[in-house]
């Protein structure tokens, strides 16, 4: 009765652990434009991979787990496993992503968001001209003159508006930038 009663607590936390692990992949991985275009949705699968190993493994190799309860615990313990290889895989993505690099920059608008720290930081476009601005990350979406000359480049969709990386110019010169949601 005992084991009986540890196996349920074990398949009910197993069952909250995953509605959680479901939830925060939902909202967090499925929407990232980093899983959706790095690899072409590639990593969305490989995290995909890892949850469904999670599951199968106990079930194949369920003959050497002697006790009831130990089938719900190898799939808690290969959760966690999973988890924490999806978090790491995750990690080196975006530290690669992060760093600007022009052809990456010129081929997929939606990675251009992890890349303004970056090119903030390194690259100093503040200071720069309208030319170097423009052999460095080509031409932009589109040129306001709403508020002085401000060159527009689009980085990625918001939740509904798309956001761009606007660079405002003052006598041909870079003086400000900012990531605008629109």
């Amino acid at each position: 009765m005992r084991n009986k009663l540890i196996t349920v607590l074990l398949y009910v936390l197993l069952a909250f652990v995953w509605f959680i692990i479901l939830r925060f992949s939902l909202f967090a991985f499925c929407f990232s434009p980093l899983l959706l275009h790095f690899w072409n949705g590639g990593l969305i699968l490989l995290f995909g991979f890892l949850g469904i190993l999670a599951f199968i493994l106990p079930v194949i190799f369920r003959k050497k787990l002697s006790s009831d309860w130990m089938k719900p615990a190898a799939m808690l313990i290969l959760t966690g496993f999973a988890l924490l290889a999806s978090y790491g895989i995750f990690n080196a993505a975006v530290s690669y992503v992060s760093v600007f690099r022009k052809k990456l920059w010129d081929t997929n608008h939606e990675l251009r968001i992890y890349m303004t720290d970056d090119l903030e930081n390194n690259y100093h476009v503040t200071g720069k001209t309208e030319q170097e601005i423009l052999a460095l990350l080509g031409e932009p979406a589109s040129i306001s003159e709403y508020k002085g000359r401000t060159f527009e480049y689009y980085i990625g969709s918001g939740f509904i508006d798309p956001i761009t990386y606007d660079i405002m110019f003052e006598n041909g010169i870079a003086v400000h930038t900012e990531k605008v949601s629109h």
